[in-house]
């Protein structure tokens, strides 16, 4: 006979929102509230613009920013087990920095 075991959980990641880091970053400076949520969005449009002309991003102690190219694949439909062709595509890595891992 098997034993069983219950499976253990695990609990969910608590997730943190764009308006929360702008709240946060209002309230560590002498921001206000609309002005941080201004430079976090001016922040991502940089990270993002940069990305987009295939530029790595690095931030030193937090993380280094990629963009990496998928080739085209074939693939599996889950439900029907069909094989479907996966197109090429373009794909952000983020790779934490180790001195991001210690910290946490």
């Amino acid at each position: 006979m098997k034993a069983t075991t219950k499976a253990t959980k695990t609990p969910a990641p608590v997730k943190v929102s764009r308006a929360e880091i702008a709240k946060v970053l209002a309230s560590s400076s002498s921001l206000t509230a609309s002005k941080s949520r201004a430079l976090l969005d001016s922040l991502i449009a940089i990270l993002t613009s940069f990305l987009q002309e295939g530029k790595d991003v690095e931030l030193r102690g937090f993380a280094h920013f990629r963009v990496k190219h998928a080739p085209a694949r074939k693939a599996r439909n889950p439900r029907t087990g069909a094989p479907v062709s996966v197109a090429a595509r373009r794909k952000v890595v983020v790779k934490a920095s180790p001195k991001l891992l210690v910290r946490a």
